[in-house]
């Protein structure tokens, strides 16, 4: 099975290789630099993880970092307003879902008539969840929280992220999603700078 690393140093490799390079976008100036902004609420140690993971492959790669950090406390309506993000519509699929699809693909799984579940924090309160997820073809593990899957499953993704200490825990889809971030970052840049 192809590791999540390999895959995501291999969708790198790719960015890297890409006919947008820093030196070609400081040529039209510095506004046409690519920029990713990640939008942290709170702090926690999984997501400051994450972070310090993205600004290096932006940096790798010569994509402009951008940080922007709220205090827990924040409501979402106060989010909205600071980041004048209204209205707006997402430029592309989601990346933590399309990781998943890659990560199926790339190991030669088909999702075609499969049975699939995704499991959140709100599955605590379904009825009997341990026998849907174990009916499942493939289980999406997406609930931030360690060990709430306690049954035995066919196949599994884990795209949680998880504060656990225990390195033998530690998992998750975090090195691919920040490629398919990078992926989605220059596509955008690219398609701008041609119009």
């Amino acid at each position: 099975m192809a590791t999540i690393i390999a895959i995501a140093q291999s969708i790198r490799n790719d960015r890297r290789r890409s006919p947008i390079r820093l030196a070609e976008l400081q040529q039209v100036g510095e506004s046409q630099v690519p920029g990713l902004a990640v939008v942290i609420v709170g702090v926690r140690k999984d997501s400051q993880s994450y972070e310090s993971m993205k600004r290096k492959a932006c940096a790798e790669v010569g994509i402009r970092s951008i940080d922007v950090d709220f205090p827990e406390q924040i409501s979402e309506l106060d989010v909205v307003a600071k980041l004048a993000v209204k209205g707006r519509e997402p430029l592309f699929q989601p990346c933590t879902p399309k990781v998943c699809l890659e990560l199926l693909t790339c190991n030669g799984i088909s999702i075609e008539g499969k049975r699939a579940v995704v499991v959140v924090l709100s599955n605590m309160h379904t009825h009997d969840s341990d026998s849907i997820i174990r009916e499942a073809d493939n289980v999406i593990a997406a609930a931030g929280q360690a060990k709430m899957i306690n049954c035995m499953v066919k196949r599994s993704i884990d795209v949680g992220t998880n504060a656990d200490d225990d390195p033998s825990r530690r998992s998750g889809v975090g090195p691919m999603t920040i490629a398919m971030l990078l992926k989605n970052t220059l596509d955008d840049a690219k398609c701008k700078i041609t119009q």
